[in-house]
């Protein structure tokens, strides 16, 4: 929400510009094919960089409309003909011009309207940043709706005595009342606009900089392994193996289903580092043995993996678990080939038979170590 379409010159460029950008998504897909199949070609690589460029102004044109029609600002512009119609409505009862004045009336009801409801769209967008203010624009634009009823009321009070001073005296009051609580939610609105451009920055600033302490604490803890690692072995494998240590290292492997899981997981992590060892410094026969052992050891892993679903209210979350045993198995099966058929290929340092054992173990360190991770969570979520 925040395009204000009765603003019919914001439709006519929301319409025009969406209407451009509509033409030149149509005219990507063939310009594209163009120069896939002439890459070298001038004229291609000429028309696609045009319509890129237009793609970015046309984009660029997009934000400035929808910038303009932010609530924030359409409450800036609204709060200007509330004080405007409110002045034009205390001439006309001013000059006894009682007609005029109640058109003008009826216009004013409906900005303020228009006006608690921009406020309720202004703190929707803030609450989650600024709830405080998020809060204080709504009780203030409330506060317009009696204000509009005290000059409605001091104008009747003319329009029955057209010559008491008084009168007249306390309609410019509540004029000046509304058009300075009509003043004050403009104010609010754009202190929001930019608390929030300050809150967004201080929390991306917060995630930066708490991303940049996930990669040291991640550098850290891959240095950790590395000093305990054996000399000898397949650096990559006994990394995702360790990965799988440390996660279930504080984890109970009880009889739950998710006991069970975290139980299969340390086993397969002890036998992924022997893995690991044996790519380098094993025999064809052992390195053959441990991948079937690898491979049986997660036969297992749809069974628990049930069990677990079998007790969460969570169908979303019970299917991504059983996606990822699949993942898991098909990288088990995978293993067990790669060792029984290239065995000799992976103890003689075989490059692409290497990576195909890397490929094949991470895969199965990855599938194992999220499904613990969501069997964890499943547990939170039993069924009542």
């Amino acid at each position: 929400m925040g395009l204000d379409l009765e603003d019919a010159k914001l439709r006519e460029d929301l319409l025009r510009t969406s209407a451009d950008l509509a033409a030149l998504l149509n005219g990507l897909v063939p310009t594209t094919k163009a120069l896939a199949k002439a890459p070298h070609s001038t004229p291609a690589n000429r028309e696609y960089d045009d319509l890129m460029k237009n793609m970015v102004v046309g984009l660029d044109n997009l934000s400035k409309i929808t910038d303009a029609a932010a609530p924030e600002d359409l409450m800036v512009v609204n709060a200007t003909k509330i004080t405007k119609t409110a002045k034009g409505y205390t001439g006309d009862m001013d000059k006894n011009l009682p007609a005029k004045a109640e058109t003008k009336l009826k216009s004013e009801k409906k900005k303020v309207a228009k006006q608690i409801q921009l406020a309720d769209q202004v703190a929707s967008r803030a609450e989650a940043l600024l709830p405080q203010q998020a809060t204080l624009i709504v009780a203030e634009a409330k506060k317009l709706t009696p204000l509009l009823a005290d000059l409605e009321k001091a104008g009747n009070a003319v329009k029955s005595n057209p010559s008491d001073p008084e009168a007249k005296k306390k309609l410019k009051a509540a004029n000046t009342a509304l058009a300075k609580q009509a003043a004050l939610t403009a104010q609010l609105a754009q202190d929001i606009k930019k608390g929030k451009v300050e809150a967004e920055a201080k929390q991306a600033e917060m995630i930066r900089l708490a991303h940049e302490a996930r990669l040291r604490e991640e550098e850290e803890k891959k240095k950790k392994i590395e000093l305990a690692m054996p000399a000898l072995c397949i650096k990559e494998i006994f990394v995702a193996a360790t990965e799988i240590t440390n996660l279930t290292a504080g984890l109970d492997d009880d009889a739950s289903a998710a006991g069970s899981l975290v139980g299969l997981a340390k086993l397969l992590a002890k036998k992924m580092q022997d893995l690991a060892i044996l790519g380098k410094t094993g025999k064809k026969e052992d390195l053959i043995a441990l991948g079937r052992e690898i491979a049986g050891l997660l036969t297992n892993i749809m069974k628990f993996i049930e069990e677990a679903c079998a007790n969460c209210r969570d169908p979303i979350l019970c299917q991504e678990m059983r996606d990822m045993g699949h993942v898991a198995k098909n990288f088990a099966i995978q293993l067990k080939i790669i060792c029984g058929v290239k065995a000799n290929m992976i103890l003689e340092n075989d490059p692409d038979a290497a990576n195909a054992l890397i490929t094949s173990s991470q895969g199965i360190c990855r599938s194992v170590t999220e499904i613990v991770k969501l069997s964890q969570v499943a547990k939170l979520k039993p069924k009542k």
